[in-house]
């Protein structure tokens, strides 16, 4: 079996022998043992100058010319017909500082078998460039500054059988990014700062034999990303230089995935039940003398029975809970409620706010803690001020004065008065000030 190593001449071999004439010639490619034959037929046309202009005078510089390296470089680009267009099977501009393509650079190269764009200066692709190419095998596309790909940019390459996206910028590949590509058999994305994958990115590449995934940041991968792989062929994936510490068992198990990774071996830990806490109340807000009732639920069942501890704090008397356990039976997913009730009183308070936390047995994780809070519906207090006795007499009569609030309270309540001067009577302060517990 070939190591990764030797499986980069697939990135770095470049020379097609062109047997020009009037049969097949096979390009043969052994990858792991395997003969990948991309069938590389050539044949010559006559020239016609009384066709049709194929519009190959307004395409890309770079284009045009290797058009008319393939055909006669010497033939005007007006002369060209759409029957000698379709005998081109190669064309090669890597390297050639290109920034920018046009929709209709390849149209009429339906015999096009090999094109390489490789390590050009292409931030984007029109829409619809490779749509009349139904005859490529080999598309590399390695080294630009692609960020994005258009959505149906390979739906019509139907033949391809290898594609090289490797060292661009891509940062997101959306979920059918490579539908209908049934015949792919090797796909290269390394060095790209991809991050994740989509679960279903890979469904329809059912020919896929291997899988360059070296350097695009990846910590994980998704449980069913190969899950189309249930058959022959064997699909190699290298994932060298990704920070992955375990793979999902739905991958590791399967025997038709060879990972190349140091963890290849390592598979994650299935993620424990998670338990969340819920009011019946949005808000969560209890008047006095109001009830809710309190859930357990968790996100996926348990085979073992759940219980959660709960715990209000802080302690008060302004509530009373029925039980402080809730129950989740085996392989349900709810739990009994349990209800809390807010003591009605006649004390005037402010609002109090109340936490619950949760503790759950081990087979599963522990809640987040949740609030409610407690409306007071009692009206603010009144004072009253009253002196006994409310007469004195001359010469050294006394009386006392008293503050009385018409209905309880929570907060101490203080109560100053101010006695203005007089010569009929004496005080010993101006101010009295009174506090009410």
């Amino acid at each position: 079996m070939f190591t990764i190593d030797q499986l980069n001449f697939l990135n770095i071999t470049r020379k097609w022998t062109l047997f020009i004439a009037q049969h097949q010639t096979n390009l043969v490619a052994q990858i792991f043992g395997t003969i990948i034959v991309l069938g590389l037929t050539v044949t010559i046309f006559a020239f016609n100058s009384s066709a049709q202009s194929t519009g190959i005078c307004d395409r890309t510089s770079n284009v045009q010319d290797a058009i008319l390296a393939e055909l006669s470089p010497d033939r005007p680009c007006k002369d060209v017909t759409s029957a000698q267009l379709a005998t081109i099977s190669t064309i090669d501009i890597g390297h050639e500082g290109i920034s920018e393509l046009q929709e209709r650079d390849f149209k009429g190269l339906t015999g096009l078998k090999f094109l390489g764009l490789d390590y050009n200066d292409l931030s984007s692709l029109p829409k619809g460039l490779f749509d009349e190419l139904t005859s490529l095998t080999y598309l590399s596309l390695t080294g630009n500054d692609l960020s994005s790909l258009p959505k149906d940019l390979f739906d019509e390459l139907t033949n391809l059988q290898i594609l090289m996206l490797a060292d661009n910028e891509l940062s997101e590949l959306p979920q059918d990014q490579f539908d209908g590509l049934t015949r792919l058999i090797l796909l290269r994305l390394g060095a790209n700062p991809l991050g994740s994958l989509h679960e279903n990115l890979f469904d329809e590449l059912t020919s896929l034999k291997i899988l360059y995934l070296f350097s695009t940041s990846l910590t994980s991968l998704p449980d069913n990303l190969f899950d189309h792989k249930k058959d022959s062929p064997l699909l190699h994936v290298d994932l060298l230089e990704n920070d992955i510490e375990c793979f999902p068992t739905s991958i590791t198990n399967n025997e038709h995935v060879q990972l190349y990774h140091p963890n290849k071996g390592k598979a994650c830990l299935p993620a424990l039940p998670l338990v969340t806490l819920e009011l019946s109340a949005d808000p969560p807000i209890l008047p006095e003398g109001g009830q809710r009732t309190l859930t357990a639920t968790l996100d996926k069942p348990s085979s073992e029975e759940t219980t959660v501890t709960v715990t209000i704090s802080p302690t008060s008397t302004d509530y009373t809970v029925d039980t402080k356990t809730l129950t989740i039976p085996p392989r349900q997913t709810t739990s009994n409620p349990i209800t809390i009730t807010a003591v009605d009183n006649d004390v005037d308070e402010s609002d109090r706010i109340f936490t619950i936390t949760g503790t759950a047995t081990e087979n599963v994780t522990d809640p987040e803690d949740i609030t409610f809070t407690i409306e007071d519906d009692d009206a603010t207090p009144t004072v009253t001020l009253e002196l006994s006795p409310t007469t004195i007499e001359e010469d050294g009569g006394k009386t006392e004065l008293s503050a009385t609030l018409n209905r309880a309270s929570s907060q101490k309540t203080t109560v100053t008065i101010r006695i203005p001067p007089s010569p009929d009577y004496t005080v010993d302060t101006d101010v009295l000030t009174f506090t009410i517990a």
